[in-house]
């Protein structure tokens, strides 16, 4: 390989390394339709997508229409499998007897301790995505650094430009005949 190939590869490395920024994975959650059907949705929500997997294993978007969740709630499509409205059926309320502050208190430690173990989980699911992506950051710096040094270890083998030749100096010795040759054509005039 040679250097500038070598610097190519490293700058090329250090380009994927900074251009590729944490991917953002899409939490889908599954849910089934009235019919039986299991659907993906990624946001129970207006704009939300909504995917099937076809038999391949590959995931489509929903048809277009209205559909209807088992919950009963109906879910309407647009042809990219978008949510455009949700119609949330109507459910009879009944009027319970008033809880007493410490049940009341006591639900609330229970949906605070569920939602703690649940960041506990994610939690410990991020610490170990960072570490891999460190893992895999420091082995491209290495390989990097290792090929930059390949790099200038070849290049300090390669002359920059060819050795030059000292000059050789003479000196010119003028002769005792040609001093008095001189001197006499100055006084001879």
């Amino acid at each position: 390989m040679s250097p500038q190939e070598a610097l190519l590869k490293i700058k090329a490395m250090f380009a994927e390394a900074q251009a590729a920024p944490e991917v953002a994975v899409a939490n889908f959650a599954e849910y089934v339709l009235a019919s039986g059907v299991k659907v993906m949705v990624d946001k129970l929500e207006v704009g939300g997508k909504v995917t099937l997997l076809d038999e391949a294993g590959n995931e489509v978007p929903a048809p277009v229409g209205e559909h209807t969740l088992a919950d009963g709630s109906v879910i309407v499509l647009d042809e990219t499998g978008t949510i455009l409205e949700i119609k949330v059926p109507e459910v009879e309320v009944e009027i319970e007897a008033p809880e007493s502050e410490v049940e009341l208190m006591k639900k609330k430690v229970a949906e605070m301790e569920a939602q703690i173990e649940e960041l506990k989980s994610y939690k410990k699911e991020a610490e170990v995505k960072m570490s891999e992506n460190i893992a895999q950051m420091n082995d491209k710096f290495s390989k990097a650094i290792s090929e930059l040094t390949d790099v200038v270890i070849e290049l300090t083998k390669t002359p920059s430009v060819a050795p030059t030749q000292p000059k050789q100096f003479t000196k010119h010795f003028e002769s005792k005949n040609d001093k008095i040759s001189r001197f006499l054509s100055n006084y001879a005039k």
